[in-house]
């Protein structure tokens, strides 16, 4: 069947900060720290030049990882049973790499902003059609 119009990931986010439990919330910024380290160098944001370092690309993984779970944390309600677990960070980090700039110089802060979202429905979209 088809699928509602996707929420605005702002909207999710916001809901996300309120509404997921304290302890994944938890489990998630214990997760973010150890990411990025074992990605490929290549992969890794610190490495790659251009705008946004590490603490930038951790922090949009903190928040690509939240707003996931709670568009899929009630796994009875969505049927899909994609709560978040260890392993999860990584498929989003991989998400957020692909998507990191590279050398060609400083991004504004929208397009931070755009490729952030994008990584955020590319994560949806591993969750939800492939796995």
């Amino acid at each position: 069947g088809g699928s509602a119009m996707p929420r605005s990931y702002r909207k999710l986010l916001e809901e996300a900060r309120r509404e997921v439990p304290p302890e994944t919330q938890k489990q998630i910024r214990v997760d973010v720290p150890r990411t990025f380290s074992a990605l490929p160098e290549e992969l890794q944001p610190r490495s790659r030049g251009g705008s946004g370092g590490l603490e930038e690309a951790e922090a949009v993984l903190e928040r690509v990882l939240l707003s996931g779970e709670w568009l899929h944390g009630n796994a009875a309600r969505v049927d899909i049973g994609a709560t978040y677990t260890q392993g999860m960070n990584f498929l989003a980090a991989l998400c957020i790499a692909d998507l990191w700039p590279g050398e060609e110089g400083e991004a504004a802060a929208a397009e931070a902003e755009e490729r952030e979202e994008l990584a955020f429905w590319l994560f949806d979209l591993l969750l939800t059609q492939t796995l």
